[in-house]
C-alpha cells in the first residue's frame, strides 16, 4: 500500500508496517510550480540519480563528463541516509491452554508458563507501541529539522550544476 501525504510518499508493506525513504522525501519536497514544471522536475530527475548512484556521466565534452563524475562523487561522500521502518506490533492472539485435573504438576506448571507467555502478559505492548511512535516522531522531526532543509538544499544545489553541466555540454560549451 502507499499513501501520500502532501507530496511525500509514504510506503506501507504490511496493514501496520510504515516505511519512510529519505530519498524519496529529498526528491518529492519541493512543490511544483507550473510555469518552472519541466526544470523542477528535471532536477528532481538528478537529486534521485545522484542520491541513488546511477547519475549518467556521459558527455560531449572531456571536462563537462569530469565535472558530472565530481559532482557524483560529491553526493557519493555525503553521509548516507538510513530508510526508516516503523512497525506496529501485532498481538497474536492465542486460545487458553486449559489444566486437566489429570494434568501432572509438571504439566500444569508448563501449561500456566506457556498461556502466561504466549497469552501476552509478560509484555506491555502499550510501553512498546508508545515507544514506537516515540520514534517515529522523533525521525519526522529529523526530517523537518535545518540540518535536513540543509541537506536536501545541497544537493539541490548540486542537482541544479548537474543541468547547468549538461546544459552547456548540450550547445558546446564548457
Amino acid at each position: 500500500m502507499i499513501s501520500t501525504i502532501g507530496t511525500t510518499t509514504i510506503q506501507t508493506t504490511a496493514p501496520n508496517s510504515l516505511v519512510m525513504n529519505p530519498t524519496s522525501m529529498l526528491v518529492e519536497m519541493k512543490s511544483f510550480i507550473p510555469s518552472s514544471f519541466t526544470f523542477e522536475t528535471e532536477i528532481q530527475k538528478i537529486k534521485q540519480e545522484l542520491l541513488t548512484s546511477n547519475l549518467d556521466c556521459s558527455a560531449k565534452d572531456e571536462t563537462n563528463e569530469q565535472y558530472l563524475y565530481d559532482m557524483q562523487d560529491i553526493i557519493d561522500h555525503l553521509p548516507k541516509l538510513p530508510e526508516i521502518q516503523q512497525q506496529k506490533l501485532t498481538i497474536p492472539e492465542f486460545d487458553e491452554i486449559e489444566v486437566k485435573a489429570t494434568d501432572s504438576v509438571e504439566i500444569k506448571k508448563f501449561i500456566r508458563k506457556v498461556n502466561y507467555e504466549f497469552l501476552g502478559f509478560h509484555c506491555n505492548h502499550k510501553v512498546m507501541d508508545k515507544d514506537c511512535d516515540m520514534v517515529y516522531k522523533n525521525i519526522s522531526d529529523i526530517y523537518k529539522s535545518e540540518e535536513f532543509k540543509t541537506y536536501d538544499n545541497f544537493v539541490s544545489l548540486v542537482a541544479e550544476c548537474v543541468w547547468q553541466i549538461r546544459d552547456k555540454d548540450r550547445r558546446g560549451k564548457v
